[in-house]
Formats: C-alpha cells, sequence, structure tokens
C-alpha cells in the first residue's frame, strides 16, 4: 500500500474528497466510493467495510463532469490475490460496474480514455 500511495500522492495530496457512495451511519451500507475534489480527477476509491462478507455487482457512479469514453482501470487492491489488476470497467452510462468486492477490500482506479 505504501509503494501505491507513493505513486500517487502527488495526484491525491491536499484535495478535498468528494463521496460517490458516503458512509451510512446506520452501518448497513458497508460500500464506500469516492474520488478527488477536481474538474478532472485522477483516481476513484471504493472500499467493502464489512470483513466478513462481499459486496456483488457494485456499481460505482459517474464522476460529476466525467466524459462517457471516462474507464476506470484497477491499479491497487488491498486483496493480495486479486486476479484483476488492470482489468478496465466500462460503463453503462449510469455506473462503473465491479464484478464483486471481497470482504475488507479496498481499491484504486485509475481514470483514463486510453487504458493502455
Amino acid at each position: 500500500m505504501k509503494l501505491f500511495l507513493e505513486n500517487v500522492w502527488e495526484d491525491i495530496a491536499g484535495k478535498k474528497t468528494r463521496w460517490l457512495l458516503p458512509p451510512d451511519p446506520t452501518g448497513e451500507n458497508t460500500l464506500l466510493a469516492w474520488t478527488q475534489e477536481s474538474a478532472s480527477p485522477k483516481y476513484i476509491f471504493a472500499a467493502n467495510t464489512n470483513t466478513e462478507n462481499a459486496i456483488p455487482n457494485v456499481g460505482i457512479p459517474l464522476t460529476r463532469g466525467s466524459h462517457l469514453q471516462d474507464k476506470y482501470q484497477l491499479v491497487f487492491s488491498t486483496d493480495l490475490d486479486c486476479p484483476s489488476i488492470g482489468e478496465v470497467l466500462f460503463s453503462n452510462d449510469i455506473h462503473h460496474k465491479i464484478h464483486t468486492l471481497n470482504p475488507g477490500e479496498g481499491r484504486a482506479y485509475r481514470i483514463c480514455q486510453d487504458c493502455s
């Protein structure tokens, strides 16, 4: 995690957080998603705060000001066995879909148009 943060720190340091899926004060919804408060954020972060159950079929809302050609590319997961690093999520014009977030898993996605 430290190596990942060192690589993205310049893009996220000092930026305010814009919640896409904010913390649920009741604890019922254990899915969180956020980005940087910016005209062109660089990363989307998602986390499952439930350490016992996975969350299937996660929908991350499009960011404000995003372009339909924007894609999210998985660049980091706290799940060391995550096979999908480099995977690109495509949009249905409302959400970007993550197949499953494992128990306690956190992920970072790079926002890109040409995710090569």
